[in-house]
């Protein structure tokens, strides 16, 4: 059965069997890869990849630059916020400069720092949409690739506001008329004291709704996390009464200063206090909209016992964390509930990915974002014999990935640089390399015959051959049913 379908497979893959196609746009939480970091005192971006695989970013050679305002044809003052689009467009939001740029790696030399790689996307003071931003405080990337900007008000100028951008007229920019919108207004510019509202991380939900996070300085607005889901009055945005409500007020006390967010596939919110130095965990277990401060619905994950300033939390698709620190030293820390106790209370579940005391480049993390991994999804996964499997791949702009299969899985095997392997190399086959569209994506129809030796199940990775970081998709195996 394995050695016919891999057969198949080989033969779809022919030269001239296949165009790039357009490929259905991922969620943000697809999968991980390389790092990207700003902070406020490198004028640029990050690149962090561990080509060693030995669990940090601390070794020569894995800091690069991405961008530099120094080499690049933008200035940045202070970027506060990184974040990547399912098209891996990369979106950095500068609260000095006041706008948005966007790069790309194209030419896949690393960087986004050659001629038409990055370019303004959203500029608070010439977009024609009259939408001010004059301090930008986070970024995030919808499963549609609208870009959603979290803004706080200053003494000047703009809405307390989570704010949505699409390039409309694809001309590489959200600065037409229309292109970009209040999502959901917190507070209108001067209707209330500077500071009774200042909206920090905002997030997309697995149900696409924006979560974002709270820490209004003069108790009008209680601090923690709110949910914006447009569903009284259905119009594409969250500015009717009931559309913006209090989804989570922590419990704890103190002086809290809520900054970095995370929402994970199943729901689960992780919440920084850089003010009380924790690390809040919280999920909706029964589905009533929102989360009941205590246990069993919030955790203290896990309370630090010196001071922290955290600024950015991600969750890895192993199920750890990583938190942005400034501090001496600067470092990106892990956490890791090894024991599934569901907070860290073990001293082999807190490390570091990266640490400026022994890295090469010294960054003070402020933002930070994954690049995505090649992709590989099968639709409809089981197929039945006779029906029409499609492979769609994904990965960076241009690339061409391969597809590889294998007549058994394995667990994950680590294979420098390149990830993990995880299919035998014993009968372990390359069946063809295409080539990914301008978004980095393509898809495969495959039929599969009639033919009852076909039944079972194949293990399948694809391969971006990307020559500054060739990378594994994880492990897909493809079923097929009588």
């Amino acid at each position: 059965m394995r050695l016919s379908l891999l057969a198949l497979l080989g033969g779809a893959l022919l030269p001239g069997a296949l165009v790039a196609q357009s490929f259905s746009k991922l969620t943000p939480f697809a999968s991980n890869l390389d790092l990207l970091v700003v902070d406020t005192t490198y004028d640029g971006v990050w690149r962090l990849s561990d080509r060693n695989q030995d669990g940090d970013f601390d070794d020569a050679g894995e800091v690069t630059a991405f961008y530099d305002d120094t080499l690049g044809s933008f200035v940045l003052t202070n970027p506060t916020c990184v974040a990547v689009a399912p098209d891996e467009t990369v979106y950095v939001g500068d609260s000095t400069v006041d706008y948005i740029l966007w790069m790309r790696d194209l030419n896949r030399d690393g960087d986004a720092l050659d001629a038409g790689e990055h370019g303004i996307f959203f500029d608070s003071a010439t977009n024609a949409s009259l939408i001010a931003v004059p301090s930008i405080q986070s970024l995030t990337v919808d499963a549609t690739g609208a870009v959603i900007v979290g803004n706080a008000s200053t003494s000047s100028l703009g809405d307390d506001v989570v704010i949505r951008m699409v390039d409309g007229n694809a001309n590489g920019d959200a600065n037409d008329a229309g292109e970009a919108f209040s999502y959901g207004i917190v507070q209108v510019y001067g209707s209330g004291a500077l500071g009774d509202s200042i909206p920090t991380r905002a997030r997309v939900g697995p149900q696409g709704d924006v979560f974002y996070a709270e820490v209004g300085s003069t108790g009008v607005i209680p601090k923690g996390v709110y949910l914006m889901r447009d569903d009284v009055v259905v119009n594409g945005n969250c500015n009717d009464p009931g559309e913006i409500r209090p989804y989570w007020i922590p419990s704890g006390g103190g002086n809290p200063f809520f900054w970095g967010l995370e929402v994970t596939n199943d729901g689960t919110l992780f919440l920084t206090d850089h003010g009380g130095y924790r690390i809040w965990r919280a999920k909706d277990l029964n589905n009533d909209g929102q989360i009941q401060p205590g246990l069993p619905e919030e955790i203290l994950y896990y309370q630090i016992p010196t001071r922290s300033l955290m600024w950015e939390v991600l969750a890895r698709e192993d199920g750890a964390i990583l938190v942005a620190e400034d501090e001496t030293p600067d470092r990106l820390m892990i956490y890791r509930d090894l024991d599934q106790s569901g907070s860290i209370d073990q001293a082999n579940e807190i490390g570091t990915v990266y640490d400026a005391s022994q890295a090469i480049h010294v960054i003070r993390p402020r933002g930070a974002a994954f690049l995505r991994r090649p992709t590989l999804v099968a639709t409809p996964n089981p197929v039945r014999l006779g029906q029409t499997v499609t492979l769609s791949f994904a990965g960076g702009p241009g690339s061409p990935v391969g597809l590889f299969a294998s007549i058994a899985s394995l667990p994950s095997f680590p294979l420098p640089p390149y990830g993990e392997l995880e299919l035998s190399p014993i009968g372990l086959v390359s069946v063809g390399v295409l080539g990914l569209n301008g978004a980095g994506a393509a898809t495969l129809p495959i039929g599969i015959p009639i033919d009852p030796t076909l039944v079972g199940t194949i293990p399948l990775q694809s391969f971006e051959l990307d020559p500054f970081r060739p990378h594994l998709s994880r492990r897909l195996d493809a079923q097929i049913r009588p």
